[in-house]
């Protein structure tokens, strides 16, 4: 799992971006319980509460570049 979360940080923003667009749930959702949060994780996939992810998620990556909120 450290080798996703190392690819995930590491991606070019073009990959960032439309990952982020098409996948974001799912690559966070992963994202969060390869870095240790797996009941965030989960509930970042479920789709009720996926579109709440999404919004922090956006405002993380403009403000830091990266997932640094609820990670």
């Amino acid at each position: 799992m450290n080798d996703y979360v190392k690819f995930v940080d590491e991606a070019p923003i073009i990959v960032r971006i439309l990952m982020f667009l098409f996948y974001a749930p799912l690559w966070h959702g992963i994202y969060r319980i390869a870095k240790g949060s797996v009941i965030l994780g989960i509930i970042c996939i479920i789709p009720p509460f996926s579109f709440f992810f999404w919004i922090i998620d956006i405002v993380s990556y403009v403000l830091h570049r990266k997932l640094v909120w609820l990670v």
